[in-house]
Parts: structure tokens; C-alpha cells; sequence
């Protein structure tokens, strides 16, 4: 019977009004007669029936039994997780930290050298390639002389100092200030341009347009540069051929650091 009732629902839309309202009928009792028994299975089905036909009251369900509720985390479970949590965080952060360091070291940090100009009260005025810079001795800042703690009274004019910190172009934010004992002050070289009257294994000697003779020496660090440049060797070096000579003069030699050729050049 269900087969041909079924079979006749899908031409429900050829039938006359009064047929279809017979099969709603039917329908219901069908439906009916099935919720009442045991393991009736058409629940679903009885629910899609045509409002057209009040359904007659249902027996009241048999009570279902509800699922025991899950019993919750322990409380040491609990405290794992959220001791895990802040585990997290507290990685996070440190790795942000990490990184906002790192990215302030390699962007701005840096070592000052520079000759002492102006002490004012905390303000001290230094002066290097860059100009004058100055910057203020707080309690925050670190002063080292000779590996000891120091203040600003330990600085004077025309020391040269050392400064660990930040800053732009007018200003230190100084972390850390060294007070060397003995003199930092940049290493000057001496710089010669002449043609070679003689060289050697060991030195080079070179008249300047004024006439003097300058003897540098050749040692082990000295390079050789050709006028392009590129580096060359120390037999490639002719007389009368004019050099420009880069030396660290001592108070006995002028060891040479570099001896460029200006061979081919006018």
C-alpha cells in the first residue's frame, strides 16, 4: 500500500482537488496508526504532511534517557593548561623583545670616538668625522676608566673618549662611556704623491714635487693597487713611474699600508 500511495504522489499534480484531499486524509491516519506502535519509523514522514488536516493529538513520548553529562577537566589539567598558556606568552614575548633588540643593534646602535670639546654641568660636547655631538651623562649611563667605575669629573677637555649608544645626527642617547687611561685618539696617515726613484724588496723611495726624497717601507700588511685599481705586485712597480703612497708614520719609519701606481695616467 505505502508502494502505491507513493507511486500516486508523484502525479499528485494531475489529480482533482477532492482526490487530493482524500490522500492527505489517508495520509494522516497512516501516519497515525504508526506513531502509535512500537518502533514506528515514519516520525519524519508523518511531519511532512499537508497542514490541510488538523493532526490528532500524539501519545505522549516514553521519557528518553539523557546521556550522562562528560565529567569536566580536572582541576590539574586546568592548571597544565594554562601554566602551558603563559608558557607561550611569556616565549613570545621574549622573542619580541629578541628581535626589537637585534633590529635596534643592527640599525642604530653604534661606538663614538671623539675629542672632548665642552663639558657643561652633565652635557658633554665631542667632536669627530661626523662633527659635534653631544650628549648627557644620566643616571642610567655607565662611566668606565680603567676598567672602574667613573663620573663625569673623570672627563676633560681634549680627552678622547669612547661612547656605546644610539643616536642621530646632532645627539647621543649614551649607554655606556669609556674613559680610556691612555690616548684613543684615530691614528693619522700621511699621504704622498711622487715617482719612485727606487725600490725593493724592502722599501720604496719617493721624490714628491718638492723635490724630497721620502723613504717608506714595505711590509708584510702593504698593498699594491694598480690605477684602475686592482691589485698588483710589488714587481710591477717601475722607477719614474709616479705613485701615490698611504703611510702610518712612527717616530722612526713610515711603514706603507698602500702604494698605488698611476701608470698610464696624466
Amino acid at each position: 500500500m505505502k508502494h502505491d500511495f507513493l507511486t500516486r504522489q508523484n502525479y499528485t499534480h494531475s489529480l482533482p482537488k477532492k482526490v487530493f484531499l482524500g490522500l492527505a486524509i489517508i495520509l494522516s491516519i497512516v501516519a497515525l496508526a504508526f506513531s502509535t506502535r512500537p518502533g514506528g519509523n515514519l516520525e519524519v514522514f508523518a511531519q511532512t504532511a499537508t497542514s490541510a488536516t488538523k493532526a490528532s493529538p500524539r501519545p505522549t513520548a516514553s521519557p528518553r534517557v539523557s546521556p550522562s553529562p562528560s565529567p569536566s577537566a580536572s582541576p590539574s589539567g586546568a592548571v597544565a593548561t594554562e601554566n602551558l598558556k603563559e608558557r607561550i606568552d611569556r616565549i613570545l614575548d621574549q622573542r619580541e623583545a629578541k628581535l626589537e633588540e637585534l633590529h635596534q643593534a643592527g640599525q642604530r646602535r653604534r661606538v663614538f670616538l671623539g675629542e672632548v670639546q665642552r663639558i657643561t654641568e652633565r652635557t658633554v660636547t665631542i667632536r669627530n668625522r661626523r662633527g659635534s655631538q653631544s650628549f648627557t651623562v644620566g643616571a642610567d649611563v655607565v662611566l668606565v676608566r680603567n676598567g672602574k667605575a667613573a663620573t663625569i669629573d673623570d672627563i676633560a677637555v681634549g680627552d678622547w673618549i669612547g661612547v656605546i649608544g644610539f643616536a642621530d645626527k646632532e645627539t647621543i642617547q649614551p649607554q655606556i662611556v669609556v674613559i680610556p687611561t691612555t690616548t684613543i685618539q684615530p691614528t693619522s696617515y700621511e699621504t704622498v704623491i711622487g715617482t719612485i726613484t727606487e725600490v725593493t724588496r724592502t722599501q720604496i723611495v719617493v721624490t714628491d714635487p718638492s723635490q724630497n726624497e721620502q723613504t717608506f717601507q714595505i711590509v708584510r700588511t702593504t698593498e699594491f693597487e694598480g690605477s684602475d685599481g686592482n691589485a698588483i705586485r710589488r714587481e710591477d712597480l717601475e722607477t719614474e713611474t709616479q705613485v701615490i703612497v698611504v703611510s702610518k708614520p712612527t717616530d722612526t719609519q713610515k711603514p706603507a699600508t698602500l702604494i698605488r701606481s698611476l701608470a698610464g695616467q696624466r
